[in-house]
């Protein structure tokens, strides 16, 4: 799929089921089954949309993170 196709199906989906309280642990846990295969610049944008989305601004400045970003971060 590219990525007109995604927004494409992500704009259809209803997610009205989902609880939006879990929504953040599950993108955490989505974002760290890849992470080991994702560029320093693929996580920062990983990271600011998820932070975009659970409007939930967090303490760690997306554009310093460094080459260290893995395991080294919390997430709020």
């Amino acid at each position: 799929m590219d990525q007109y196709q995604i927004l494409s199906v992500i704009m259809r989906l209803n997610a009205s089921s989902l609880d939006p309280e879990t929504v953040p642990m599950m993108y955490a846990k989505m974002v760290a089954d890849v992470a080991d295969r994702l560029t320093v610049e693929e996580m920062r944008r990983f990271l600011a949309i998820g932070a975009y989305l659970t409007n939930r601004p967090g303490d760690i400045d997306v554009d310093e993170l460094g080459e260290n970003w893995r395991g080294n971060q919390t997430l709020n």
